[in-house]
Protein backbone atom coordinates (compact mmCIF):
# COMPACT_ATOMS: atom_id res chain seq x y z
CA UNK A 1 0.00 0.00 0.00
CA UNK A 2 2.87 2.34 0.86
CA UNK A 3 4.39 1.71 -2.58
CA UNK A 4 1.06 2.58 -4.23
CA UNK A 5 0.91 5.95 -2.43
CA UNK A 6 4.53 6.74 -3.34
CA UNK A 7 3.87 5.89 -6.98
CA UNK A 8 0.65 7.94 -6.96
CA UNK A 9 2.46 10.92 -5.36
CA UNK A 10 5.27 10.73 -7.94
CA UNK A 11 2.70 10.62 -10.77
CA UNK A 12 0.91 13.62 -9.22
CA UNK A 13 4.17 15.63 -9.11
CA UNK A 14 4.94 14.69 -12.72
CA UNK A 15 1.46 15.80 -13.80
CA UNK A 16 1.88 19.13 -11.98
CA UNK A 17 5.21 19.64 -13.68
CA UNK A 18 3.63 19.13 -17.11
CA UNK A 19 0.83 21.59 -16.29
CA UNK A 20 3.42 24.19 -15.32
CA UNK A 21 5.09 23.83 -18.72
CA UNK A 22 1.75 24.26 -20.48
CA UNK A 23 0.97 27.34 -18.42
CA UNK A 24 4.35 28.86 -19.26
CA UNK A 25 3.71 28.31 -22.97
CA UNK A 26 0.46 30.27 -22.70
CA UNK A 27 2.49 33.35 -21.63
CA UNK A 28 3.62 33.50 -25.26
CA UNK A 29 0.09 34.40 -26.43
CA UNK A 30 -1.02 38.05 -26.57
CA UNK A 31 -4.11 40.02 -27.52
CA UNK A 32 -3.63 42.17 -30.59
CA UNK A 33 -6.06 44.65 -32.14
CA UNK A 34 -6.02 46.10 -35.64
CA UNK A 35 -7.91 49.36 -36.07
CA UNK A 36 -9.03 49.94 -39.64
CA UNK A 37 -9.40 53.38 -41.21
CA UNK A 38 -13.15 53.17 -40.74
CA UNK A 39 -12.59 52.76 -36.97
CA UNK A 40 -13.53 49.07 -36.82
CA UNK A 41 -11.52 47.00 -34.35
CA UNK A 42 -10.39 43.52 -35.32
CA UNK A 43 -9.19 41.46 -32.35
CA UNK A 44 -6.82 38.51 -32.55
CA UNK A 45 -5.07 36.22 -30.10
CA UNK A 46 -1.51 35.77 -31.39
CA UNK A 47 1.49 33.66 -30.55
CA UNK A 48 4.72 35.65 -30.37
CA UNK A 49 7.80 34.44 -32.26
CA UNK A 50 10.80 36.36 -30.90
CA UNK A 51 13.68 33.90 -30.77
CA UNK A 52 15.50 32.76 -33.89
CA UNK A 53 14.21 29.20 -33.35
CA UNK A 54 10.60 30.36 -32.96
CA UNK A 55 10.90 32.53 -36.06
CA UNK A 56 12.42 29.71 -38.13
CA UNK A 57 9.57 27.36 -37.15
CA UNK A 58 6.74 29.90 -37.40
CA UNK A 59 3.49 28.25 -38.45
CA UNK A 60 5.17 25.38 -40.30
CA UNK A 61 3.43 21.99 -40.34
CA UNK A 62 0.10 23.29 -39.00
CA UNK A 63 -2.99 22.16 -40.85
CA UNK A 64 -5.44 24.58 -39.22
CA UNK A 65 -5.57 27.92 -37.44
CA UNK A 66 -8.72 29.41 -35.88
CA UNK A 67 -10.03 32.61 -37.49
CA UNK A 68 -9.15 34.79 -34.48
CA UNK A 69 -5.60 33.44 -34.14
CA UNK A 70 -2.26 34.36 -35.67
CA UNK A 71 1.46 34.65 -35.10
CA UNK A 72 3.46 37.84 -34.59
CA UNK A 73 7.13 37.75 -35.55
CA UNK A 74 8.80 40.53 -33.57
CA UNK A 75 12.35 41.76 -34.24
CA UNK A 76 14.62 43.96 -32.10
CA UNK A 77 15.07 46.65 -34.77
CA UNK A 78 13.27 47.78 -37.90
CA UNK A 79 14.71 46.36 -41.09
CA UNK A 80 13.85 44.89 -44.47
CA UNK A 81 12.19 41.49 -43.95
CA UNK A 82 11.54 38.55 -46.26
CA UNK A 83 9.34 35.54 -45.50
CA UNK A 84 8.64 32.32 -47.36
CA UNK A 85 6.14 29.50 -46.94
CA UNK A 86 8.45 26.47 -46.78
CA UNK A 87 6.64 23.63 -44.94
CA UNK A 88 3.68 25.93 -44.25
CA UNK A 89 0.52 24.03 -45.09
CA UNK A 90 -2.14 26.76 -44.91
CA UNK A 91 -2.37 30.01 -46.91
CA UNK A 92 -1.39 33.03 -44.84
CA UNK A 93 -1.74 36.80 -45.01
CA UNK A 94 1.52 38.54 -44.11
CA UNK A 95 1.09 41.95 -42.53
CA UNK A 96 4.31 43.95 -42.29
CA UNK A 97 4.29 46.43 -39.36
CA UNK A 98 6.42 49.48 -38.46
CA UNK A 99 7.65 50.21 -34.90
CA UNK A 100 4.73 52.59 -34.20
CA UNK A 101 2.21 49.87 -35.13
CA UNK A 102 1.37 51.25 -38.56
CA UNK A 103 0.78 48.57 -41.18
CA UNK A 104 3.33 49.11 -43.94
CA UNK A 105 2.24 46.36 -46.34
CA UNK A 106 -0.26 43.51 -46.59
CA UNK A 107 0.51 40.42 -48.68
CA UNK A 108 -2.70 38.50 -49.34
CA UNK A 109 -2.87 34.70 -49.18
CA UNK A 110 0.72 33.50 -49.52
CA UNK A 111 0.71 30.05 -51.13
CA UNK A 112 1.48 26.99 -48.99
CA UNK A 113 4.97 25.50 -49.50
CA UNK A 114 6.04 28.36 -51.83
CA UNK A 115 9.75 29.18 -51.56
CA UNK A 116 9.36 32.66 -53.09
CA UNK A 117 10.53 35.35 -50.68
CA UNK A 118 7.79 37.81 -49.79
CA UNK A 119 9.51 41.10 -48.99
CA UNK A 120 8.40 43.91 -46.71
CA UNK A 121 9.53 46.54 -49.26
CA UNK A 122 10.69 48.83 -46.47
CA UNK A 123 11.83 48.68 -42.85
CA UNK A 124 9.47 46.93 -40.42
CA UNK A 125 9.82 45.66 -36.86
CA UNK A 126 7.21 42.89 -37.03
CA UNK A 127 5.26 40.61 -39.32
CA UNK A 128 1.80 39.35 -38.41
CA UNK A 129 0.60 36.13 -40.04
CA UNK A 130 -3.15 35.52 -40.21
CA UNK A 131 -5.23 33.01 -42.15
CA UNK A 132 -5.13 33.72 -45.87
CA UNK A 133 -7.84 36.13 -47.00
CA UNK A 134 -8.48 37.57 -43.51
CA UNK A 135 -7.07 41.01 -44.32
CA UNK A 136 -9.15 41.30 -47.49
CA UNK A 137 -12.32 40.08 -45.75
CA UNK A 138 -11.90 42.54 -42.86
CA UNK A 139 -10.65 45.42 -44.99
CA UNK A 140 -7.23 45.53 -43.29
CA UNK A 141 -4.73 47.53 -45.35
CA UNK A 142 -1.55 49.60 -45.28
CA UNK A 143 -1.94 52.60 -42.98
CA UNK A 144 -4.15 50.78 -40.45
CA UNK A 145 -2.91 50.55 -36.86
CA UNK A 146 -1.88 47.52 -34.82
CA UNK A 147 -2.35 48.00 -31.08
CA UNK A 148 -0.22 45.77 -28.87
CA UNK A 149 2.36 46.20 -26.11
CA UNK A 150 5.17 45.49 -28.60
CA UNK A 151 4.55 48.70 -30.54
CA UNK A 152 5.20 52.35 -29.65
CA UNK A 153 1.54 53.32 -29.54
CA UNK A 154 -0.70 54.08 -26.63
CA UNK A 155 -4.05 55.06 -28.10
CA UNK A 156 -6.72 53.21 -29.96
CA UNK A 157 -7.75 56.04 -32.24
CA UNK A 158 -8.22 55.11 -35.89
CA UNK A 159 -5.44 56.11 -38.29
CA UNK A 160 -5.78 59.36 -40.24
CA UNK A 161 -7.19 58.98 -43.72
Amino acid sequence: MKTFFLAFFALFLFACDNNTVVAQGQDNVHDLTIISRDGKEHKFNVEIAMTAAEQRKGLMDRTHMDADKGMLFYFVEEGERGFWMKNTLIPLDMIFIKADGTIHKVHDSAKPNDLTSIKSEGPVIAVLELNGGTAKTLGIMAGDKVINAFFDNTGTEPPAE
